[in-house]
């Protein structure tokens, strides 16, 4: 079964209902079980500081979901109603995370690492950093 690896940028579009074509069809897939989308903590804590600090993403309001209750829904909800499956890092990550750091901000490295270790088939995400490295890519 192919998996990928879900970032910060795809989390939220994800949430807001503004994924763009093809990762949005890997959504499709996960929903009905014929993929697997996996989501390193780092990404949910990101996700849940940004729901916090942002009026809006991409024109789309996002006040609804910015208080901190309202960020724990969003969490139970990922937790339980959604295709996305939180993965655990291990030693063997967080290595790989600090061999990145001179060419990738901490974050990126962790999502790096996260695919590497766990070989998912690509990073859903736009991040330029992630993009032009070595790890496969898709979102449009």
């Amino acid at each position: 079964m192919k998996s990928y690896t879900v970032d910060s940028v795809a989390l939220l579009h994800y949430l807001l209902d503004i994924l763009p074509d093809r990762a949005s069809g890997i959504v499709k897939r996960a929903e009905s079980g014929a993929v697997r989308l996996e989501v390193p903590a780092i990404v949910l804590v990101e996700t849940a500081f940004i729901l916090k600090k942002r009026d809006e993403i991409r024109g789309t309001d996002v006040r609804d979901v910015s208080e901190p209750a309202d960020v724990e829904a969003v969490l139970a909800t990922i937790e339980r109603g959604s295709p996305l499956e939180l993965v655990e890092t291990g030693y063997d990550e967080v290595r790989r995370v600090t061999r990145r750091m001179d060419s990738l901000s901490i974050h990126d490295a962790m999502i790096v690492a996260s695919h590497e270790t766990r070989n998912t088939d690509a990073i859903l995400t736009t991040d330029g950093a992630i993009e032009d490295g070595d790890a496969p890519t898709v979102w449009d």
